[in-house]
Order: C-alpha cells, then structure tokens, then sequence
C-alpha cells in the first residue's frame, strides 16, 4: 500500500498534467483507495443467535 501512494503522488506530480486532470485523478484514487479498504475489511457473520429458554426461565423472561 505504501508504495502504491508513492506511485500516485509520483503520477500527480507529472509536468505534462493540467490542475484540472491532477484533481481528477487524485478524486479518482482517493475513491479507489477509500474502495479498497472496505474491501479488505473482515467479513461481518451475520447469523442470528437466539438465546434458548426452557420451563420457567421463558415464563420469566416474558414478564421482564
């Protein structure tokens, strides 16, 4: 990742590129990064525990 940034500041600093050409490319790799980092995320399991109640304990809880 580190050089990954190096090479993009490397590319926005190019002579040949207008102001206008260098913010759209920084917008362009601020989202791809932005994207990337989300998807580098660890997955959320997303299963539903429910809490298992028997005899009195379900009759108790009902009232809380």
């Amino acid at each position: 990742m580190k050089k990954l940034r190096n090479d993009i500041k490397r590319i926005l600093r190019n002579e040949c590129l207008t102001n206008k050409e260098k913010i759209q490319l920084k917008k362009i790799f601020k989202k791809f990064i932005n994207t990337r980092d989300i998807l580098s995320r660890k997955s959320i399991d997303f299963e539903f525990e429910e809490d298992q109640y028997f005899g009195l304990d379900s009759i108790l809880n009902r009232k809380q």
